[in-house]
């Protein structure tokens, strides 16, 4: 199977911008999905559900294989500290 670079890159692009739409959108999703997953699509979201799993197939069910961010919404992502090694000696 042949990869198109470019078609692979536009893909990518349109990862990228859903995700900026996610991201400038979460103080509204806040209101209305918190605990829920959410799928972005040109820009909106366009289904929710507390379900990753079904939301994804009804997702491509619904729109095909098309570039769509989806993530959970929560008030407050945790960030884990993992210490870095030190170097002795």
């Amino acid at each position: 199977m042949k990869v198109n670079p470019t078609s692979t890159h536009n893909k990518l692009s349109a990862f990228k911008k859903e995700k900026r739409a996610f991201l400038s959108m979460k103080e509204n999703l806040n209101k209305q999905y918190v605990g829920k997953y959410v799928a972005v699509y040109r820009g909106n979201v366009v289904d929710s559900d507390i379900d990753e799993s079904a939301l994804i197939c009804r997702f491509y069910k619904t729109h095909g294989k098309v570039p769509v961010y989806i993530d959970k919404v929560e008030e407050k992502k945790k960030v884990l500290k993992v210490p870095t090694p030190r170097r002795i000696g």
